[in-house]
């Protein structure tokens, strides 16, 4: 499902089957592990760097000003706040893009949310910080814009990615226990990420009764804490009226103590009403206390700085909107005709300052134009004349409301609209209109026509009438000589049929020439796809005429569509789809073909004669989810006995003779997942490949392990160490060898990423077999390092079970020392055990 999400077209029918049925049938299943694995392909995001213009007029500053003068007096702000700049340089921004849209994630949180909690409680709160951690490091600023962590899903608005992340791991913690988190929080408030400290504080707010001492002890004054300001605020005014008196004073110390920093000021005038007004903020937050002392100290500051508080608690006290408003409203948009709303398209100008939310903007008059067609498509395509002549910027919302609706299986007349985009392709205009490199609409206008042919070919229960191919393909053809390729470059090769721009095409191309063969059915017939489109592919063959990875890379993903196009195409072709003596576009054409997934016996022996998987074992990806794919790949060829472990030029064998610790990782989680996959399942087949993939463990561990510990002082075998103790689920006995390796596994389980799932699945494993080896259960609990007991709350239910089992078996002493090691390392949930066995 992760490689679907990032491989593939996002028609959005992956993400709708992932939030309505996948994930409810794993809840329902009570599937804690494949939840958790789900969540985290969910969540998942890529870092994209992007150029945006800074810019600031003077009426911008003007208009800002005019908020801070009606604050703090019209003489009291410094015209220097903000920054003249007469010209502006394009900047570079990191920005998240979801895998998942987000549409689908926001609903399968808000439906599910609370069922995802109370299944996998905190392991799924740690899916979604480790998330958090990974966008922050790439540099992405957005979780600095969320003005205050919320638990509940927000129907004002649309959550963004980062406010769904943090809402989630808020809500999970909202219903966690709080003796089970308590550690956790205290761990959190220490992070140098401010969005998880906030996140931290939004539950100590809520479990305010059993954790308060974390904010009366916490070290200095915390109202200096500017970043934590709205959650500080909501906490004290949440719980003010719990407060004892001195706990009021210690809060009015901190009001008066607290440095104010005010660096409009330019006199004590003006900084002395700046700092009465942020001391009347804070003491608002206790005013339902009715305590005298803080009403006579709200009152002292009033009489300083008079101004109404605006927006109490938030991180701005002037709100400053950054959406976009529509001049129309969906409903007067809709009443009025395709003419009249062209004409109000080609009229309309946003103001030069947009800085309320009443000020209307040409985004927003876009969005009004999406939603309606997207809610009434044929109305539109009754009449598209009007808009061959607004700009492009329209015409991209235009067409992304058809794609909209026909993705929601809204019906509307096909024919007219590749009818008008072919119009618009002839259309002069179209092509001289000017863009910035950033803004390119035109391009932009491209690429949704790539993906309207793809949402109109891509499934025969939905798609547009065969008579109109021979249009579309003409739309192709002039679509693949225009649109410009993705800037060259080897890095997140996962991503380029989906996202990029000639990828976008080239998939086009691919599912018209599918929906071309399914519908021109010819038993007899073996080349089944339209000549046009193979000769284009085929001049694309030669790369001085194509040399975009882009086309290299639909070769490879779409490869199995091409043998069943043309088989014979193909393997005339294959030296020159996957050309061995050019790097990169061998790269970029393997990579698609690995990450395809789908591993037929005659194609993998196909690429293992001709030597291309040796040659990947030997090559540098640029990207983890193709190493993955690889090892995958050679995995399922071991578990399907097309290689043989004790054959020392098999590829199998030489993969983990590799050494490299990357390869080695993707062997340990291939195996995890597929025992998470099939364990539980109880299809036939399913069980049948479970008993496959089980037999392969043992051998697999033994190599494995050897080659590991050769550089095990290392931190990045220790990481593959951690985790290869999970295995011990997949077995069904603990001999000796296994004892072994586990031990010395497990004292490498630290903290990277997965650690959280490692630690469950060395848990559940352990109940499992401490009824058939309590001697190895014991010994193995012995040496889970100390430094991760308290991590281990979350496994209470499943530690307990075992100690219980272990007493039960007389094995006393064990059961004993188990209960005196987690009572050592702070945890005591296996006191009231340890105490009912003692005599």
């Amino acid at each position: 499902m992760d490689i679907t999400l990032k491989s593939k077209y996002r028609s959005g029918l992956v993400d709708q089957e992932i939030s309505q049925t996948i994930l409810p049938k794993l809840l329902e299943a009570g599937a804690k592990e494949l939840t958790l694995i789900l969540l985290k392909v969910m969540f998942d995001s890529k870092v994209v760097e992007e150029r945006c213009d800074a810019k600031i007029t003077e009426a911008a500053k003007e208009s800002t000003l005019d908020l801070l003068r009606a604050m703090f007096g019209a003489e009291s702000v410094n015209h220097e706040i903000i920054t003249d700049v007469e010209t502006y340089e394009p900047k570079s921004v990191n920005r998240e893009i979801t895998y998942m849209q987000e549409n689908s994630l926001r609903d399968a949180l808000k439906e599910h949310g609370e069922s995802i909690a109370q299944l996998c409680g905190i392991h799924a709160a740690n899916v979604a910080l480790e998330q958090i951690r990974i966008v922050i490091a790439g540099g992405v600023t957005s979780f600095d814009r969320i003005q205050l962590v919320r638990t509940e899903p927000s129907d004002a608005h649309r959550e963004s990615y980062a406010e769904l992340l943090v809402g989630f791991v808020s809500r999970v913690l909202q219903f966690a226990q709080p003796t089970i988190i308590a550690q956790i929080l205290e761990d959190l408030l220490q992070v140098p990420q401010t969005i998880i400290r906030r996140i931290a504080l939004t539950a100590v707010t809520h479990h305010y009764g059993d954790l308060k001492q974390m904010f009366w002890e916490w070290k200095g004054n915390p109202l200096e804490e500017v970043s934590l300001k709205p959650e500080l605020y909501q906490l004290i005014q949440t719980n003010c009226t719990e407060f004892k008196e001195s706990e009021i004073e210690q809060i009015l110390d901190w009001v008066e103590l607290a440095q104010y920093t005010a660096i409009f000021a330019k006199d004590d005038e003006t900084r002395s009403k700046a700092a009465a007004y942020r001391k009347r903020e804070w003491l608002s937050a206790l005013l339902e206390t009715g305590n005298e002392n803080v009403i006579a100290a709200y009152e002292k500051y009033q009489k300083i700085n008079p101004a109404k508080i605006e927006n109490p608690g938030s991180l701005s006290n002037i709100e400053i909107w950054a959406g976009s408003t529509s001049p129309l409203t969906v409903e007067k948009m809709s009443a009025m005709s395709n003419v009249q709303i062209a004409k109000y398209l080609a009229n309309f100008k946003e103001p030069e300052i947009v800085i309320r939310k009443s000020d209307p903007t040409e985004e927003g008059l876009a969005k009004t134009l999406n939603e309606c067609v997207t809610a009434t498509p044929q109305r539109f395509t009754d009449n598209l004349q009007p808009f061959q002549d607004v700009r492009n910027f329209y015409q991209n919302w235009l067409l992304h409301g058809f794609l909209a609706a026909w993705r929601n299986k809204k019906e509307f007349d096909w024919a007219a609209l590749l009818e008008y985009i072919h119009q618009l392709l002839l259309s002069k205009r179209f092509w001289t209109e000017q863009h910035d490199a950033h803004s390119n609409y035109r391009q932009w206008t491209l690429l949704v026509i790539a993906d309207l042919i793809t949402s109109g070919t891509v499934d025969d229960r939905h798609a547009f009438d065969a008579q109109l191919l021979p249009l579309t393909e003409q739309i192709l053809l002039v679509l693949v000589e225009v649109v410009k390729p993705s800037p060259p470059t080897l890095e997140n090769l996962p991503d380029v049929p989906p996202n990029s721009d000639k990828g976008k095409v080239f998939s086009a191309m691919v599912n018209y020439s599918l929906r071309f063969a399914r519908i021109n059915k010819d038993p007899e017939q073996r080349i089944r796809w339209s000549h046009a489109i193979k000769a284009d592919f085929t001049k694309r063959l030669d790369r001085s005429v194509e040399p975009s990875f882009e086309f290299s890379y639909t070769l490879g993903v779409y490869l199995l569509n091409l043998l069943h196009l043309d088989e014979e195409w193909v393997m005339h072709n294959l030296s020159r789809i996957f050309p061995q003596q050019d790097e990169l576009n061998w790269q970029a054409a393997f990579s698609g073909y690995l990450l395809d997934r789908r591993i037929y016996e005659d194609i993998y022996s196909l690429f293992k004669t001709h030597g291309h998987y040796r040659k990947a074992l030997n090559t540098n990806f640029a990207g983890d989810e193709v190493i993955e794919a690889l090892v995958d790949h050679i995995c399922i060829g071991w578990v399907q006995d097309w290689e043989t472990l004790d054959d020392d030029t098999s590829l199998i064998y030489q993969l983990i003779k590799s050494g490299d610790p990357k390869l080695l990782s993707a062997i340990v989680h291939f195996f995890l997942e597929q025992g998470d996959e099939l364990r539980e399942n109880s299809e036939p087949e399913k069980m049948k490949a479970y008993d496959q993939v089980k037999a392969k463990i043992k051998p697999a561990w033994g190599v494995l392990f050897e080659e590991l510990s050769k550089n095990s002082e290392l931190v990045e075998y220790q990481e593959v160490l951690g985790p290869l103790s999970g295995w011990l689920g997949l077995i069904d006995t603990v001999d000796v060898e296994v004892l072994n390796w586990v031990k010395e596994s497990i004292r490498h389980i630290n903290k990277p990423s997965g650690y959280y799932i490692t630690i469950s699945r060395v848990i559940k494993a352990l109940l499992k077999h401490v009824s058939k080896t309590p001697d190895a259960v014991a010994e193995i609990y012995r040496q889970i390092p100390q430094r991760v007991l308290t991590d281990l709350q979350t496994e209470e239910d499943d530690i307990k079970k075992t100690v219980r089992i272990l007493y039960n078996h007389k094995y006393t002493d064990v059961a004993d020392k188990i209960c005196e090691q987690f009572g050592k390392g702070g945890v005591y949930f296996l006191r009231p055990i340890y105490d009912e066995h003692q005599r």
